[in-house]
């Protein structure tokens, strides 16, 4: 048992359960400098050449950023953290990262960062438990599983809690959030 985005090429090789979060839930996420603006609110408006977008060199949140920004200019630097200390201290105007990392460091940095487009990625997937294939008992039960844990708010809550706040921060030495 394992979790994954569901996609064509794993479904020829394990099946999956229900989706267990949102769709929207990971992906890529976008935050961006008070300090440069305010007026970010949809893509198109971050879309200009004369802003500057961050992220990580090699990864998937530097091809959906090209994608989606393609009339920016893009800085790739070595790490996530790095392309949202670029943002912080003000070269660049957003940053794209894989989710939760953009909620986790608006959480974190609210009074310098904000996330345009809420919660919404810029590419959300969907997932769920891959489970071998022919394992129908275990499919059922899995599935079962989700529908009573979403419908009594536990999954709910718990993905609010680990991907929404920052609530367990104390718990860790370094946190994700933090610079």
């Amino acid at each position: 048992v394992g979790s994954m985005a569901v996609t064509p090429h794993r479904q020829v090789t394990v099946v999956f359960t229900e989706p267990y979060v949102p769709k929207a839930a990971f992906g890529e996420g976008v935050v961006v400098s008070r300090k440069i603006t305010k007026s970010i609110t949809d893509i198109d408006s971050l879309n200009r050449p004369d802003f500057i977008v961050a992220s990580s060199r090699f990864s998937q949140a530097a091809k959906v950023a090209l994608e989606t920004f393609p009339a920016a200019e893009h800085r790739h630097y070595f790490s996530h953290a790095q392309s949202i200390e670029a943002v912080l201290l003000g070269e660049a105007v957003a940053a794209v990262g894989p989710e939760p990392h953009p909620t986790l460091w608006s959480l974190e940095n609210a009074e310098g960062l904000y996330m345009p487009f809420g919660e919404e990625t810029l590419n959300g997937g969907m997932y769920a438990i891959a489970v071998r294939l022919g394992d129908r008992d275990l499919l059922d039960y899995l599935n079962k599983w989700i529908v009573v844990r979403k419908e009594d708010g536990w999954l709910p809550e718990r993905f609010r809690y680990w991907f929404r706040s920052t609530e367990w921060y104390d718990e860790m030495v370094s946190p994700p959030g933090r610079l």
